[in-house]
C-alpha cells in the first residue's frame, strides 16, 4: 500500500497536495482529465492518513483532508525512489554551448532539466558540465535520433556528458515544471527526489536546494 503511492500516477495526488498545504482537500480535487481515478485518489489518501502525512476531518458530506506532515512523506518518498529507475541515454559532446542549442531546438513543454543541471539555476552549488534533460516520452521516441545526428553527439563505450532521460514518472515528472531564464526545469520537489540518492554530491545538493527554497516558501509550490 505505502510503496504504491510512489508510483507514477499516484504521485499526482502527492504533488498536488504538497503544492497547497493550506487547502482543504476532497477526493474530487485529484480527479478529472489531468488527475487520477476516484479509486486511486481514495487509495492514496487512505495511505497518507495511515502514514501520518495527512489528517482527515470527518464532517459528514463536508469532510476534507489537510496536509499535516510533509516531511514524513518526503522521507518515505526518497526511500523508495531512485533516479536510475529512469531510462537514461548518455552521449558525449565537446560543444560548450550544447545546452543552449538543444534548448532552442526542443519545444519548451517537451523537456525539463534536472539533477545538478536544473538545481544549479537556483543554487550554483555544483560545478559540472554535465547536462541532464528529461524528455516527454513520445517526443523522445520520435526525435532523439535526429537530435543525436544533428548535434553530432557521440556514443561512447562508457560515460558521457549529456544525458537524455525517458521518465519513469511519465505522467507526473513535469508536474510543477518551471521556466527559469528561458529554460524548462522540473519542480524543486522533483529536483530533490532526483538528487537525493545520487552518489556524486546528490544528497548534499538536494538538502541545500531545499533549505534555500523553503526559506523563500518556494519549495513545494
Amino acid at each position: 500500500m505505502i510503496e504504491s503511492i510512489f508510483y507514477d500516477k499516484s504521485t499526482l495526488v502527492l504533488r498536488k497536495a504538497l503544492s497547497n498545504q493550506d487547502k482543504k482537500w476532497v477526493i474530487r480535487d485529484f480527479t478529472g482529465s489531468k488527475g487520477v481515478s476516484i479509486g486511486l485518489a481514495h487509495k492514496v489518501l487512505k495511505a497518507l492518513y495511515e502514514m501520518g502525512c495527512m489528517d482527515r476531518k470527518k464532517m459528514g458530506t463536508k469532510s476534507y483532508a489537510v496536509v499535516s506532515n510533509p516531511e514524513i512523506l518526503l522521507e518515505e518518498w526518497v526511500k523508495e525512489y531512485r533516479f536510475h529507475y529512469n531510462k537514461i541515454y548518455t552521449f558525449y559532446t565537446d560543444d560548450k554551448k550544447i545546452l543552449n542549442k538543444v534548448k532552442k531546438f526542443v519545444p519548451k513543454d517537451k523537456y525539463a532539466l534536472t539533477m545538478h543541471t536544473g538545481a544549479n539555476f537556483y543554487t550554483s552549488f555544483v560545478n559540472t558540465e554535465d547536462v541532464y534533460m528529461y524528455m516527454e516520452s513520445e517526443y523522445m521516441e520520435s526525435e532523439l535520433s535526429g537530435i543525436v545526428r544533428d548535434f553530432k553527439l557521440k556514443k561512447l563505450v562508457k560515460g558521457g556528458n549529456i544525458h537524455f532521460i525517458k521518465p519513469v514518472y511519465r505522467n507526473s515528472v513535469f508536474y510543477g515544471m518551471r521556466r527559469y531564464n528561458e529554460y524548462s526545469i522540473v519542480s524543486p520537489l522533483q529536483l530533490y527526489l532526483d538528487l537525493y540518492n545520487y552518489p556524486q554530491r546528490g544528497k548534499e545538493h538536494a538538502v541545500y536546494l531545499k533549505n534555500i527554497l523553503m526559506g523563500e516558501n518556494n519549495f513545494y509550490v
